[in-house]
């Protein structure tokens, strides 16, 4: 008997200028390996959502993981354009 367990999945929503909107989907396709909505874009702003999927059994740590690069990688887009990360 096989048993097959449903892939849980993380949600990340930022709000972010529309400067960097292109960019910041661009590196949560990247990042994720699969969907990415943005909603559009308001006063300047737009929130994008990007879907992790976590596979392994440990799906708190996988989690963290996920959020501590994407902060770091956040960071690191925001500098090129002299802003702060969301």
């Amino acid at each position: 008997m096989t048993e097959s367990l449903a892939p849980m999945w993380l949600k990340t929503s930022l709000d972010c200028p529309e400067i960097t909107l292109e960019a910041v989907v661009d590196l949560l396709g990247v990042l994720s390996g699969s969907a990415v909505e943005q909603t559009p874009v308001k006063n300047g702003q737009s929130t994008v959502n990007g879907f992790f999927r976590l596979d392994g059994e440990d799906s708190e740590a996988e989690q963290d993981d996920v959020l501590e690069r994407l902060e770091q990688e956040l960071i690191e887009l925001f500098a090129l354009y002299e802003l702060e990360a969301p």
